[in-house]
């Protein structure tokens, strides 16, 4: 038992290295995320603090990223996508919202992902 407890882990950890998914492995997180999300649902533009609340993003004060990015992400960035992407498939699929994210991984390039994809 104790054996094929540890064979599932290191597999976990290692398919979580080659993945985009870390959500249930002990693997080592090291990606800090910093992002923006701007969504408009019609022509009405949701305020950074409704944006805030509808995705329910942290806003970490202390580690205002800079370039007008206004979010950290202290996992992979990827979870925050899945989070906009689950809630605009599902709760938000009758408002047919337009989602923009400007993201930057470990203070590289900035990247764009838009909903819907």
């Amino acid at each position: 038992m104790g054996v094929a407890s540890l064979v599932l882990q290191s597999a976990a950890i290692v398919y979580s290295r080659v993945s985009n998914d870390r959500y249930f492995c002990w693997a080592p997180n090291d990606e800090t995320a910093e992002y923006s999300i701007e969504t408009s649902i019609g022509e009405h533009k949701l305020t950074p603090e409704a944006v805030r609340i509808r995705y329910q993003r942290p806003w970490f004060e202390e580690v205002l990223p800079e370039d007008g990015l206004d979010l950290v992400e202290f996992r992979s960035h990827r979870h925050a996508i899945d989070v906009i992407r689950q809630y605009e498939s599902t709760y938000g699929l009758a408002e047919s919202a337009r989602v923009t994210m400007t993201y930057r991984i470990n203070k590289g390039a900035l990247q764009t992902w838009r909903w819907p994809e």
